[in-house]
């Protein structure tokens, strides 16, 4: 039961969840999760701290109170952070459930369907009391959840009590942009496995080979096209999102396992390098004409499928600034690649002539870069790009433009501040779902 099921949600069918003693779920990848029969439609900006954060500002001077309820961590406004730094008159309001840090609360209800993901029909249910040396009235409280989908406006009277009366037109926008930040409400699932011994010894005669040049970023892998996200540690344990792989990509084996599709694309030197099954390489052409080389599990069929849009081509090189102003550097046709720039000394180096490192330091010191060696450690033009090199430098700059890293297309920042990364690091931090601008 438990492998159908997972065959089901990978292959993006819907599966119905029962919790013990709690709700009925109905999760189909792609779709909003529909919880007892009704269909979520929002997803929350954030915590009732962090709606607090975000629209404080807009807030202020409108009111004298906020109270956003949710079920993680409730926010108050005057004793949040924000609203000190805006400082904000105390309210004196006084809050059920268990303080935190100022202005934000947690367990002021039980988990449920009600406002902000309580089981609470009446917002005023978690206010314990006022302070009657702090409060006044006239008093104006907002109270909303972190959706924006349930908000109630309240005056003090003279017994400090609140009276709901109707939202000022400023205030109701400001609730209905809370619900316009709030991304729709949708289930996302992810394929999360290993790739076994006998899969791993298909691909070289030295496996160790291929899970080394795999976390070396020589090796770009994918699960039926849709980019993967390498897990550290040992092995090669991949992530791919289903919504980004070929429908009815699953299938299940009595093991009992599922089993899903896995590619490794890189250059045929490397495959080379990596002790690789030189003797069965067929060129993409004669793979689709003749299928595959034995008959003995192959596929007995092909079936053509629309690359999604969202995938690049595994082997795809968008020009780097160094292909497109560079072309007496090596490799020139392609971004170094870890192969080409194992020490960066060498690009300053005699190796290079005299002439082409004048006129690098020359370009470079146009641009406002104190060193030549940013650029050459750059390689890939974070984060446009998804094939990796050996060492990279990111900008610390608002945007990879105004790093000057493209100079024929932007214009330099003066001071750009930059981080060398671990060689290990650069795969994770680089998608690979995004091309260049």
């Amino acid at each position: 039961m438990t492998v159908e099921m997972m065959k089901a949600l990978g292959n993006k069918q819907a599966v119905e969840f029962t919790i013990d003693g709690g709700s009925q779920i109905l999760i189909q990848a792609g779709r909003a999760p529909i919880v007892n029969g009704v269909e979520e439609k929002r997803m929350r900006v954030g915590c009732g701290s962090a709606t607090v954060g975000i629209f404080a500002k807009q807030l202020f001077g409108k009111l004298d109170e906020v109270v956003v309820v949710d079920d993680h961590i409730t926010g108050v406004l005057t004793e949040h952070q924000a609203g000190r730094c805006l400082d904000m008159r105390a309210s004196g309001i006084r809050m059920r459930g268990r303080k935190s840090t100022p202005g934000r609360y947690f367990q002021v209800a039980n988990p449920g369907t009600g406002w902000g993901g309580t089981d609470i029909a009446d917002p005023l249910s978690i206010i314990e009391s006022w302070d009657a040396e702090a409060a006044w009235p006239g008093l104006r409280l907002l109270m909303t959840s972190t959706t924006g989908e349930h908000a109630s406006w309240y005056v003090l009277d003279e017994a400090l009590n609140p009276v709901e009366q109707e939202m000022p037109a400023e205030v109701r926008r400001i609730v209905e942009r809370i619900g316009e930040n709030c991304e729709p409400s949708l289930s996302t699932v992810l394929f999360l496995g290993g790739a076994g011994g006998s899969l791993r010894a298909g691909v070289t005669e030295n496996p160790v080979l291929l899970t080394r040049a795999i976390k070396d970023a020589l090796v770009n892998v994918t699960c039926g096209g849709a980019p993967a996200y390498i897990w550290p540690g040992g092995g090669i344990t991949v992530m791919a999102d289903v919504m980004r792989m070929p429908d009815n990509s699953f299938g299940t084996v009595p093991t009992p396992a599922i089993v899903a599709p896995i590619e490794f694309s890189m250059k045929l030197d490397d495959y080379r390098a990596l002790g690789g099954h030189m003797d069965y390489v067929r060129t993409l052409e004669d793979a689709l004409r003749r299928g595959a080389w034995h008959n003995e599990g192959a596929p007995s069929a092909l079936e053509w499928a629309q690359l999604s849009p969202a995938n690049p081509w595994p082997l795809a090189r968008p020009l780097c600034w160094a292909e497109a102003e560079q072309p007496w550097m090596p490799n020139a046709r392609y971004c170094p690649t870890a192969a080409g720039i194992s020490s960066m000394a060498r690009w300053t180096s005699s190796s290079v002539p005299a002439v082409a490192r004048r006129q690098w330091k020359w370009r470079m010191q146009r641009r406002g870069n104190a060193s030549p060696a940013f650029l050459m450690n750059w390689c890939r033009s974070w984060p446009f790009c998804g094939v990796r090199c050996a060492l990279f430098a990111r900008c610390a700059a608002p945007s990879p433009g105004a790093c000057g890293m493209h100079a024929s297309r932007t214009k330099a920042v003066s001071s750009p501040r930059w981080q060398r990364l671990p060689a290990r690091s650069r795969k994770s931090l680089l998608p690979v779902t995004q091309k260049a601008a």
